[in-house]
């Protein structure tokens, strides 16, 4: 597999640092405020790489990112900064979505839109250019406990999760690793999806408190009602940590 090339390597560099002080700085800003060195850091819906370039750099030589993609060109452009970085030890990339039951998924998004592909039913729907895949799928309980389960000394600490509305399957495919890790959760979530009996009930189930991030700071889930006709963006991203 061929590296990115002395442009392409320089492009990516230019997209992660856009992403570390504008695009997702409240985000990377909240990720690098942790103490994650020689833990395992988990990146689901990893499309370029551009978040486990900065998990990476959070985990350090002692610990691993562990990055789940299932889009075939996504996972080519992954290969190829991975190379490019020689950080093959460092990184894993697992070729599969995220779900409640592993096993076989339909991803569909609207033509070459890669950063909106999902695994919901409803995804792309009524839309011309409709593109389908058949994805392999797995679940975070079976990955980390049957397929390639992790050393003690090296617990999932952080989880990274941009799925395009397929978040409470995610989360329910991986109950047994937030009871017993009790990692720090990122995640992107629409609003049609942030409510009390989707992915935040279920988390709160789990034992953990919410936030959502807006203007440079953290803000309790209580408030969003309050807050949310203030803020002009289709999603927001949201912090969950054991209570």
């Amino acid at each position: 597999m061929p590296g990115l090339g002395v442009i392409g390597h320089a492009h990516f560099l230019h997209r992660a640092w856009r992403y570390r002080l504008r695009t997702e700085r409240d985000e990377l800003a909240y990720m690098r405020s942790l103490d994650l060195a020689g833990r395992t850091l988990v990146d689901i819906g990893a499309h370029r790489g551009l978040y486990s370039y900065w998990m990476s750099k959070a985990a350090g030589r002692r610990g691993r990112v562990v990055s789940f993609e299932p889009q075939p060109e996504m996972l080519e452009a992954f290969k190829a900064f991975r190379q490019s970085f020689h950080w093959i030890d460092t990184i894993t990339l697992v070729e599969a979505g995220l779900s409640d039951t592993p096993g076989r998924a339909t991803l569909r998004r609207v033509g070459e839109h890669t950063g909106g592909a999902s695994i919901e039913p409803d995804a792309a729907a009524g839309a011309p250019d409709a593109v389908a895949h058949e994805v392999r799928v797995t679940t975070l309980d079976t990955h980390f406990f049957d397929e390639a389960p992790l050393p003690p000394e090296q617990p999932v600490a952080f989880i990274k999760c941009d799925v395009e509305g397929h978040e409470q399957a995610v989360i329910r495919g991986g109950q047994r690793l937030l009871r017993e890790h009790r990692p720090r959760i990122l995640m992107e979530c629409h609003d049609r999806h942030a409510t009390p009996d989707g992915v935040f009930g279920d988390l709160e189930q789990l034992g953990y408190r919410g936030w959502f991030l807006h203007a440079g700071g953290r803000e309790p889930l209580e408030a969003l009602a309050r807050r949310r006709a203030e803020i002009d963006r289709p999603y927001l991203n949201y912090v969950f940590e054991p209570a």
